[in-house]
């Protein structure tokens, strides 16, 4: 209902505060609002539009972007725990929260730099004010309700849920909530699992540091593979083999270097579904519900993180072994993948129509100014159906869904 800049300076202020806040507390039950409540959910409101802003300024090269962005946020996840150690044992705890404060200050200058573009504001319903660009123009969606914002933020609303309800994106939900059950249970009791075969605490953490190099790598690569393999098939394929990895690996031997390579390979399937998620859910929502389809995703998959372990730590101590627990997080990652390649029938093809914006036939201001947005309603062209609209130089690409 805002914009990505917005939510990212608000979510960046919630997280500055949360951790300011929780340097001063003097009981642990304060941290339930100052770390868990504020800074939980000003992580989110930061996370969510970074990765959606992507969409709005990338299309042709939009997986080799998300690629890089995670690759960004794979290696802060991996340095980020020995740097809160350090943090600790040179500041103390208090000294910890406070760094991590001043770190987070600075979302909100990156935040602030995240400047919207045309697309982005078309889609919030606003004017596209590009006064600030020589020459160009300044467009008003035709189709905004006469009656006022409020009654445009309902219109969008009740637009935004028929989109994010809808059958293909329900499927597409339900595949993450499985997937997390499984990536979750593998994160948290891993390391449990190769200790209880002999393992020290030592080694055990160091298939952390095997999962996150490979995750890295991972998410680099996926940029640029998805030019040659569809990624709706490359989402599938990495989870149907996780599926088949982890519901193996209990029936193994539980040495130290198969429970590395394990590792290794978790960390490389597990990279590749993260870049192409905001791809897929742009092809199955639609650029105008990339945002709320996004949001609802990452609701979808903390939940999936929140019930797996507790299942899963469940199934090991009621059958004592850990064997129950694998094969239920492989079947959950098989059906994740089942599902997967249920969605590849609702992917919508971007049919994609040249036409000249200076032929007679084609009724539409003349514009210039290159990624320039309209409406449909502001073009007609004799024989082509209404559908979004980016002006590009002496060129309209249509981009037709095949449904409608």
């Amino acid at each position: 209902m805002t914009s990505c800049r917005t939510s990212m300076m608000l979510g960046s202020l919630l997280i500055f505060i949360g951790c300011t806040a929780s340097a001063f507390v003097t009981r642990l039950d304060h941290l339930y609002v100052t770390l868990s409540l504020m800074t939980g959910l000003g992580s989110g409101m930061v996370f969510a539009p970074s990765v959606v802003i992507i969409g709005f300024y990338f299309d042709k090269y939009l997986n080799v972007a998300i690629a890089l962005v995670m690759t960004g946020g794979g290696i802060g996840m991996l340095v980020g725990a020995p740097l809160l150690g350090f943090f600790e044992n040179v500041f103390g705890w208090r000294g910890m929260f406070l760094m991590l404060a001043g770190i987070s200050a600075n979302l909100f200058v990156s935040a602030m730099i995240i400047h919207p573009n045309s697309v982005e504001r078309s889609h919030w319903g606003n004017r596209a004010d590009h006064s600030d660009h020589p020459g160009a123009v300044t467009e008003k969606p035709l189709d905004d309700p006469p009656s006022g914002p409020e009654s445009h933020w309902k219109k969008t609303i009740k637009t935004s849920l028929k989109v994010v309800l809808s059958l293909p994106m329900l499927l597409f939900y339900s595949s993450i909530f499985l997937w997390s059950i499984t990536v979750s249970w593998v994160n948290m009791y891993l390391p449990s699992y190769v200790m209880f075969n002999g393992a020290t605490m030592t080694q055990s953490a160091l298939l952390f540091t095997v999962m996150g190099v490979c995750n890295i790598v991972s998410r680099l690569l996926t940029g640029f593979t998805v030019a040659f393999v569809d990624k709706f098939i490359l989402y599938c394929a990495s989870f149907a083999i996780i599926a088949v990895l982890t519901t193996g690996f209990p029936f193994v031997s539980p040495s130290l270097t198969l429970s590395m390579a394990f590792a290794g390979l978790m960390g490389l399937f597990t990279g590749g579904p993260y870049v192409v998620l905001t791809p897929m859910t742009k092809d199955l929502a639609g650029l105008a519900h990339l945002a709320t389809a996004f949001g609802v995703e990452m609701m979808v998959s903390g939940t999936g993180y929140l019930i797996g372990p507790p299942v899963t730590a469940l199934l090991a101590e009621s059958s004592g072994s850990y064997l129950y627990s694998f094969v239920f997080a492989g079947i959950s990652c098989a059906c994740s993948a089942v599902l997967g390649f249920v969605l590849i029938k609702f992917k919508q093809p971007r049919n994609v129509a040249e036409l000249d914006i200076y032929d007679p036939e084609c009724k539409s201001p003349r514009h210039s100014r290159p990624s320039s947005v309209l409406y449909a309603s502001q073009l007609s062209t004799p024989g082509v159906p209404s559908a979004y609209l980016e002006i590009r130089p002496r060129t309209v690409e249509l981009l037709v869904p095949s449904a409608d």
